[in-house]
Parts: C-alpha cells; sequence; structure tokens
C-alpha cells in the first residue's frame, strides 16, 4: 500500500536568532505589532527604507521599544544568513490558545491539523495557506512536531499573528473532541480511494495532514471520519505538506463558495 509522503524541505543552518522569542521579516514583524501588540517588546531595525520607517512608526504608535542601526551594524549584530529584512522583533513567546476554551466558544467551521510536520518552513506556509483559505484553527502536537519559531513566522508571512493556533498534546483526544462539537475529521492520506473534490467540504471539518516523511500514522488515519487524496497526473509522485494543504483547502473554499 502506498504511503503518503509529503516531501520535507531541507532546513537551512540558522543561528541563534532562529527561536520563539524573535519574528524576523517584514510582514511577520509588522503583522505581530499590529495584531500581537502585548507580545512586542523592542524592536530592532535598519535604517535607510521607506518601508521600515512604517514599520518604525507603527511600532512607536503601539508604544514599543525601538532601536535603530546603520544597515553595517544591524548585519553585524543579526547576521547576514538570516533572511531578516533589516528588521527583528524581540517578542514574547508564541500566544498559542487554549483547544478546549476555543472549541467551546468558537467551533471552528474550517480547521487544519498538522500531524507531525517538523519544518517550520511547511508550519508556516501551511498556516499562511490555510489562513487565506478559510481556516479558523490551527492545531499542532507538542511533541515531535515543528512549533512556532522564527522560521515559521516568516514562512507565514505574518499571518500566523491572525491565525488562532492551538497546542495539542493528545490528537486522539483532539478528534474526539472535534467529533462531539460536530466537526468531522478528514485525513488526507495517498492509499484513500476518495478524490478531495468527491468529499463534502462544506461541512463543519477539520484537514488532517500527515508528516513530511510518513504521512498520517496509522492511529491517525483509523481515527479520520474520512480519508481522501489528491489525484496526481504523474505517477509516484507526491506534493509537499505545504503544497497538500494549500490543494484541500483551496478545494473546500471552492466547495463552499459554490454553497452561497
Amino acid at each position: 500500500m502506498q504511503k503518503n509522503k509529503f516531501n520535507k524541505q531541507p532546513e537551512q543552518n540558522k543561528p541563534s536568532v532562529d527561536n520563539d522569542q524573535r519574528v524576523m521579516g517584514i510582514h511577520a514583524v509588522k503583522a505581530s505589532i499590529l495584531h500581537m501588540p502585548r507580545r512586542a517588546q523592542k524592536l530592532h531595525i535598519a535604517e535607510g527604507s521607506s518601508r521600515l520607517d512604517e514599520i518604525a512608526a507603527l511600532a512607536k504608535q503601539m508604544g514599543v521599544i525601538i532601536e535603530k542601526y546603520n544597515k553595517k551594524t544591524f548585519s553585524e549584530r543579526f547576521g547576514d544568513d538570516v533572511v531578516h529584512q533589516g528588521v527583528v522583533l524581540v517578542a514574547k513567546s508564541f500566544p498559542y490558545v487554549d483547544f478546549h476554551e476555543f472549541l467551546e466558544k468558537t467551533p471552528p467551521q474550517l480547521c487544519l491539523v498538522l500531524d507531525g510536520v517538523e519544518d517550520p518552513r511547511n508550519l508556516g506556509r501551511a498556516a499562511r495557506s490555510a489562513f487565506a483559505l478559510g481556516a479558523q484553527l490551527l492545531i499542532i502536537s507538542k511533541d515531535r512536531s515543528a512549533q512556532i519559531t522564527a522560521t515559521a513566522e516568516k514562512a507565514a508571512v505574518g499571518t500566523l499573528a491572525q491565525l488562532p493556533v492551538a497546542r495539542v498534546t493528545n490528537l486522539s483526544h483532539t478528534f474526539a473532541d472535534l467529533k462531539k462539537a460536530g466537526i468531522w475529521v478528514i485525513g488526507a492520506a495517498g492509499e484513500a480511494s476518495m478524490p478531495a473534490w468527491k468529499c463534502d467540504l462544506t461541512k463543519p471539518c477539520a484537514l488532517v495532514i500527515g508528516s513530511e516523511e510518513n504521512g498520517l500514522k496509522k492511529l491517525v488515519r483509523e481515527q479520520c471520519d474520512e480519508l481522501i487524496h489528491i489525484p496526481m497526473i504523474t505517477p509516484d509522485l507526491s506534493l509537499n505538506a505545504a503544497d497538500a494543504v494549500t490543494v484541500l483547502m483551496y478545494e473546500a473554499a471552492r466547495q463552499r463558495s459554490f454553497k452561497h
């Protein structure tokens, strides 16, 4: 039986700035200051760019401490091998939402569950597509999975400051709670017989994407209400996890647009 393997991108060699206390890149930093101002602590910024001046003005408006450098000094401090775009925000740890509280107050009509996705860039790209295409919640595991780090936030291009993220310890219990709330758990698996477009994605549902190497775990597949696959024209190939998220989220958005 063919496994649903989503290719893992090689992780770049990142220096110490890659941690959950820093946000890097123009879009990620701007979104964090705008949508999570209480998280922002200190803005480090290089001078000489109108786009960066706009971020500095926003930070000042929000009461964030600002430290400016010339480009040479900024590069010496934060390095040239990190894609920071001349701006680094020192921030409090990423504010995950409480899954049970969120589910009780705002049962999502569409959410994304990542089962063991280990590359933080895949996590960020998946979050970007999910948010753009209507997901109201992203669920990740605490163990053996990528967490919200500087790399993930950079790849998400600011969307992780707007998309609620819940971090859970037990996916089995999470699926049970989703089902009790009337949300269908739909997993993506290469061996599934049903193509994505034949599955009703207009109902409240949680789309589950597996790890880059092995796809969905056996227990996760067994707990899904339905399994779907993305038909491939070229045989023996599979999509990257983040690309699979984009395709399936788009299909959900397409179906929902016709429903209305």
